[in-house]
């Protein structure tokens, strides 16, 4: 007799949500199986609902979300020639924006010679770069990005007469810090303190489930800083290459007390 299929133990919504999820590394219905499990019988339905209340950008999302910001700035730079407006990834090498570099290679609008590093810029003719724009894929509170310009901007301004922050998506509680920037931001998309799962503008989540999520949150052993998620955020986003750290750490956070779901760098 043949042997019979063997049922798969994984509940069709984590089946589903595995694919939602599929462009980050590691992610498969084992893997959502297995974070879920970990929040107990008690925790499961909360847990569930995390996972459909993320905000996910998947490649796709990022190359769409690409496109706009490039149009977006041309718009705004009016008659400058394209070939005069540079892409430059923001932040370190290995960076979320470096991922962007290379996707910008598949932009419509993109040439690859306008896609360039912080020494390129530095190194350009006179005249050669006439607008910069420095490409992030997201910022929760603007203190990152705002550490590593105040190491550029002395020798990026007397160079090109237009500076430009290109951002994906930009939480609402780092524009002000942006906005302080000598340079100018547009953002394809922004969060707004309705975002902040734990605030009292989100109503995604009931008082008392606020309260449990904190409990998980605690359970994780984070940083007390991460706790709600860096700079108190209270997020539930990640991308397909990496989780930011003011999402909450029941997505991100790894201890000997929990198994994260996203990682916070990732392919």
């Amino acid at each position: 007799m043949p042997k019979k299929k063997k049922k798969n133990s994984v509940p069709r919504e984590l089946r589903n949500l595995a694919v939602r999820f599929r462009d980050h590394e590691g992610i498969s219905p084992n893997s959502l199986h297995r974070w879920v499990r970990q929040w107990g019988p008690a925790g499961a339905a909360l847990a569930g609902k995390v996972l459909r209340e993320t905000r996910f950008y998947s490649a796709r999302d990022i190359r769409d979300m690409l496109r706009q910001l490039v149009n977006r700035v041309y718009q705004h730079v009016g008659n400058v020639p394209p070939a005069r407006v540079a892409f430059v990834p923001a932040g370190r090498p290995f960076s979320g924006a470096s991922v962007l570099g290379r996707a910008l290679r598949d932009t419509n609008g993109v040439h690859r010679n306008q896609i360039r590093t912080v020494s390129e810029v530095l190194q350009a003719a006179d005249g050669e770069i006439q607008v910069a724009v420095f490409v992030e894929d997201f910022s929760g509170t603007g203190s990152t990005l705002e550490s590593w310009w105040y190491t550029i901007e002395p020798a990026i301004l007397p160079k090109v007469p237009v500076v430009i922050f290109g951002l994906l998506l930009l939480n609402f509680a780092a524009r002000p810090k942006l906005e302080q920037f000598t340079a100018q931001v547009i953002r394809v998309q922004e969060l707004t303190a309705a975002d902040n799962v734990l605030s009292g503008e989100s109503a995604v989540f009931e008082p008392e489930e606020k309260a449990l999520l904190l409990q998980y949150c605690d359970r994780t052993q984070c940083a007390q800083k991460y706790r709600r998620g860096f700079g108190d955020c209270g997020l539930l986003v990640a991308f397909k290459h990496f989780c930011p750290n003011n999402s909450l750490p029941i997505l991100w956070c790894r201890s000997a007390q929990w198994r994260n779901l996203f990682k916070r760098t990732a392919i």
